[in-house]
């Protein structure tokens, strides 16, 4: 598990699969950006929520981008960010991405203490 108090983590960078869970208890706000680099065309990353580390069940979704609806032509960022208090997240790839010579989507997450 990610557990990085200062500047980015990379919780995902790959075309399928579940990333690194976060545990983001304390901060008061939680930074998420997405990248998807030239010629992707195709794909879903969802974010998710538990309030337990690595719990088996189906997770809370927070957030859903699709290619095809929610990002800028690629290449492209989307950033947003999360009001605390949260328990652990994690991107899990729903629709496995396509398109360009290195299909892929990376989510780096910040957490933010204090006010």
């Amino acid at each position: 598990m990610a557990t990085q108090d200062t500047g980015w983590v990379t919780l995902l960078d790959a075309a399928t699969g579940t990333g690194n869970e976060l545990e983001c208890s304390g901060a008061t706000q939680v930074g998420i950006e997405y990248e998807i680099p030239t010629g992707v065309s195709a794909g879903v990353v969802v974010l998710e929520h538990s309030a337990v580390p690595g719990y088996a069940g189906t997770w809370a979704q927070l957030d859903s981008e699709d290619v095809s609806g929610g990002f800028a032509a690629a290449p492209s960022k989307q950033f947003f960010t999360f009001p605390g208090p949260l328990g652990v997240i994690r991107p899990r790839i729903s629709t496995t991405f396509s398109g360009g010579a290195g299909p892929k989507v990376t989510v780096r997450a910040k957490r933010m203490f204090g006010q």
